[in-house]
């Protein structure tokens, strides 16, 4: 827990050099690899993207909150996780992203482990603009990962990011 802390204080002066933010609401929808138990939550984040909007790159990192809830009375897990990725520069309609992520997540229910679990994701996604020059935008993503002693799962999430430039 100590390491993704310290990882998250480093970044700050990365994150304050931003030349956008934004903000977004996102539903997640995850299932389990091998047992095919179903998860459903949501979260929020806000988003720094570095790199100028004519970059051939830029750099997305993301703080955000997640919650989800397995099926069948299983384990809620609430996270606090650090995102990021990477995308070409430009101001297109559909923009690709790909990268990773690291969490602290604690879980909640009957035999749930206790304490800080580190989780990692892969993370693969695009970003859809209807309007070229309008502030609203839709993020679906596939995050493949897992969470320290839990079965890998896929996390798919479909959000909605609003610009605040």
């Amino acid at each position: 827990m100590k390491s993704i802390a310290i990882a998250m204080l480093l970044l700050v002066p990365v994150i304050a050099s931003a030349q956008q933010w934004s903000v977004e609401g996102h539903g997640n929808y995850a299932r389990t690899t091998q047992t095919h138990l179903s998860s459903w939550g949501g979260g929020a984040q806000a988003q720094a993207t570095l790199g100028g909007q004519h970059a051939p790159i830029q750099l997305n990192t993301v703080l955000g909150v997640d919650w989800l809830k397995q099926e069948n009375s299983g384990p809620t897990t609430t996270s606090l996780g650090y995102d990021a990725t990477i995308q070409p520069g430009g101001n297109n309609a559909i923009t690709p992203h790909v990268g990773g992520s690291i969490s602290a997540n604690w879980l909640s229910g009957s035999n749930a482990p206790s304490g800080t679990l580190v989780g990692f994701n892969y993370i693969v996604g695009v970003q859809i603009k209807p309007e070229s020059q309008g502030p609203l935008s839709i993020d679906v993503e596939a995050r493949p990962g897992y969470v320290k002693t839990q079965e890998h799962a896929i996390t798919w999430r479909l959000g909605v990011s609003y610009s605040l430039q």
